[in-house]
C-alpha cells in the first residue's frame, strides 16, 4: 500500500512539474505602449537556455543579441547590451503561454548617456509585458544601386502618404539587410505607404532615390514588395 501511495505521489509531482514548464519562450514577442514602440524580442528556447535578439522601432534600433538567457520552469531571465555597448539591460520575470511579464533594469558599462526612454535607455519602462506576435508580416526588397552616405544606413518606412507622416497609420521602421530584403512583423491593418530612406541618428533622414508604393494590410501577410530606383 505504501509503495502504491509513493508511486502515486511521484506521478503527481512529476505531472505537476511538467504542467509548470509546458510554456515555451520560442517565438516573436511584442511590447507596445512605450517610446519607440513596438519593442520586438525574437526568442529561441533550447532546454533551459534562451537566445535571440531584441530591437526597438527608433534610434538606435538594434537588433542586439541577448545573452545569459535562462528559462527554468516559468522563471525567465536574460541580458542584452545597447547597440553602442555603453549599457547593459537586464530582464527577469515570468513566462506564461502567450505572455512574459518582466522587470527591466540597466547598468552603465561606461560613458552611457543618462537619458533615453526606449528599450536601451536608462529611463525606459521598469516593468513590461511581452505578448506573442499575432499580427501580420510585410516583406519585400529594395533593388538597384544604393550607396549609403557616411554615417547613415538604409531603412524602410511603413507609414502614411507624404514625408510629414500625418494620417491614421502608425509609422513603423525596419532595417534593410545587405541583400536588400526587409521585414515588418506584427503590422496592424491600415492603408500604408512604403518607402526607403537613409537614417542618421534620432532625427536625421535622407531621401533614397527610389520609388515608394502603397501597401494595404487587411487580413493576411503582404509579401513581394519591391522598392526600386526611379
Amino acid at each position: 500500500m505504501k509503495g502504491i501511495l509513493l508511486i502515486g505521489m511521484l506521478g503527481f509531482i512529476s505531472g505537476y512539474a511538467v504542467s509548470q514548464s509546458t510554456a515555451n519562450a520560442t517565438g516573436v514577442w511584442i511590447v507596445r505602449g512605450f517610446a519607440y514602440e513596438p519593442w520586438t524580442f525574437e526568442l529561441k528556447q533550447t532546454g533551459s537556455t534562451l537566445t535571440g535578439t531584441m530591437r526597438q522601432n527608433g534610434e538606435p534600433p538594434g537588433p542586439v543579441a541577448i545573452y545569459e538567457g535562462s528559462v527554468r520552469g516559468d522563471a525567465v531571465s536574460f541580458r542584452g547590451n545597447s547597440p553602442d555597448q555603453s549599457r547593459r539591460i537586464i530582464f527577469a520575470g515570468t513566462l506564461r503561454a502567450d505572455e512574459i511579464t518582466l522587470t527591466r533594469t540597466t547598468e552603465n558599462l561606461g560613458n552611457a548617456s543618462p537619458s533615453g526612454l526606449g528599450l536601451f535607455g536608462p529611463r525606459g519602462a521598469p516593468q513590461l509585458t511581452l505578448r506573442r506576435a499575432t499580427g501580420l508580416r510585410v516583406t519585400g526588397r529594395v533593388t538597384g544601386a544604393r550607396p549609403t552616405p557616411a554615417g547613415g544606413r538604409l531603412i524602410m518606412i511603413l507609414g502614411n502618404v507624404g514625408q510629414r507622416g500625418n494620417g491614421p497609420c502608425t509609422e513603423l521602421r525596419a532595417e534593410v539587410a545587405t541583400d536588400g530584403s526587409f521585414e515588418f512583423i506584427n503590422v496592424p491593418p491600415c492603408a500604408y505607404f512604403a518607402r526607403a530612406q537613409f537614417s542618421f541618428g534620432d532625427t536625421g533622414r535622407g531621401v533614397f532615390p527610389g520609388t515608394g508604393t502603397p501597401v494595404t494590410v487587411t487580413d493576411k501577410d503582404v509579401t513581394g514588395i519591391v522598392i526600386g530606383p526611379q
